[in-house]
């Protein structure tokens, strides 16, 4: 009878401990929602999911959030672009758009412009720049009102943002005031070009630049010509 008595208790402690652990969390897959349990301060771009028949199970805390503290219960009706979207951290590019020489995959924003395939840079230096100003390995084209594309690095709320990489702080293109005045023109004129194409989507331009001489003269050149750009120093 003893024997009995343990066997019975063992039994009951065995089934209440898979009926909490299954109570922790739960994956729902009916027709087209999803329905998980995802912590407040978890990033959707962390999440895997490995479909069961008629219930998915949660391996650890690097995956679906436990019920632990405070964890939140989202319901999404996601459609398959959504979803992708979260996977790829970028849209799914719709169309084409011709960007110099470059034929550019890419997809409308809104009015405002595209965003598209970031063309790669030849230099290390310059691509990592460029990608710790948009992480998502995007630009962003405007349309020019006399025709063809403006490429930034990013859209940053209405702010065009261009990125100047500085490879040789004692003789840089944009140590304006240190270059004869062809090449000063030549600054002056890719800025204007920015301006009137940021102007006629009431956007506004900025450029960062890794170099402080260089923000302080193209600070000043920009003001002595009446230029609307807003010159930044972004670090290397």
């Amino acid at each position: 009878m003893k024997l009995m008595k343990y066997f019975i208790c063992f039994l009951l402690i065995f089934l209440f401990g898979i009926k909490t652990t299954y109570a922790k969390t739960e994956l729902v897959l009916l027709q087209n929602k999803v329905l998980f349990s995802i912590e407040k301060k978890q990033s959707f771009k962390s999440l895997e999911k490995e479909v069961q028949p008629n219930i998915g199970f949660l391996k650890g805390k690097s995956k679906f959030g436990e019920f632990e503290g405070s964890s939140t219960r989202i319901n999404c009706d996601l459609p398959k672009r959504s979803i992708e979207v979260l996977a790829n951290g970028v849209g799914t590019y719709t169309t084409k758009i011709k960007w110099g020489i470059h034929n550019v995959d890419a997809r409308p924003f809104g009015n405002k412009g595209y965003w598209g395939k970031r063309i790669k840079q030849s230099d290390t230096r310059v691509e990592a720049y460029e990608l710790k100003i948009n992480p998502n390995n995007e630009s962003f084209y405007v349309e020019h009102p006399n025709g063809g594309f403006v490429q930034f690095e990013n859209l940053s709320s209405s702010a065009l943002q261009d990125g100047k990489m500085i490879l040789q702080p004692n003789n840089s293109f944009y140590h304006v005031y240190d270059k004869p005045p062809f090449l000063r023109q030549k600054v002056l004129d890719e800025a204007i070009r920015q301006v009137e194409a940021a102007s006629a989507k009431n956007l506004t331009v900025e450029w960062l630049v890794s170099d402080q001489k260089a923000l302080t003269q193209l600070t000043q050149y920009f003001s002595e010509n009446n230029v609307n750009i807003m010159v930044k120093f972004l670090a290397e």
